[in-house]
């Protein structure tokens, strides 16, 4: 990699990681066009590829197959040129290698979120199959709390999205990276 003038490294793709309702897909959409980069959501591409919504690939394919899609998808937006902005589904992180994939081609989002915040941004929690079939919220929490160490172990920069505005939520992702030493 070849450095600007600055010292500071050319950021690859970013990648959003982090539970559902952390904002993922909305920092994404905002986030992209502040970066002058594309905005990818492999939910969407994995709807769009399958002409399905999630939640009837879940109950029609199961939760198998759509990983299999969403490691899929994952692997293209990576491969893709120019650099993106990545908004990766909740559960993108479990796979091993997705987490390499994402430790070797990205610089990696960890989107915090509390399980209240994340409940009370979910407009439909059928939309979300896992959640939907967790359904309690000690059961979501747990999930939450299953996750946790990898989006940790794999965030290069962690920025908490409670009681927070989205454009909020993008100033401080840009500050953090710049902060990492990376040329946006």
């Amino acid at each position: 990699m070849t450095n600007s003038a600055d010292g500071a490294a050319p950021c690859p793709h970013i990648a959003l990681i982090g539970f559902s309702g952390a904002g993922k897909s909305t920092i994404a959409r905002l986030l992209a066009p502040r970066l002058d980069r594309p905005c990818i959501d492999t939910d969407a591409a994995i709807e769009a590829a399958c002409e399905k919504t999630v939640p009837e690939i879940f109950a029609q394919e199961g939760e198998a197959f759509f990983r299999a899609r969403e490691q899929e998808e994952l692997a293209r937006a990576l491969s893709s040129v120019p650099a993106a902005v990545i908004a990766c589904g909740g559960g993108a992180v479990e796979l091993p290698e997705n987490f390499a994939l994402l430790q070797r081609c990205a610089v990696v989002v960890y989107l915090r979120v509390e399980v209240e915040f994340a409940l009370a941004r979910i407009d439909e929690l059928h939309s979300r199959p896992l959640l939907a079939e967790a359904g309690t919220t000690d059961v979501i929490t747990a999930l939450m709390d299953s996750r946790q160490a990898l989006y940790e172990a794999l965030a290069d920069v962690s920025v908490n999205t409670n009681y927070r505005d989205p454009n909020a939520v993008c100033d401080t992702v840009c500050k953090r990276l710049r902060k990492a030493g990376y040329d946006l």
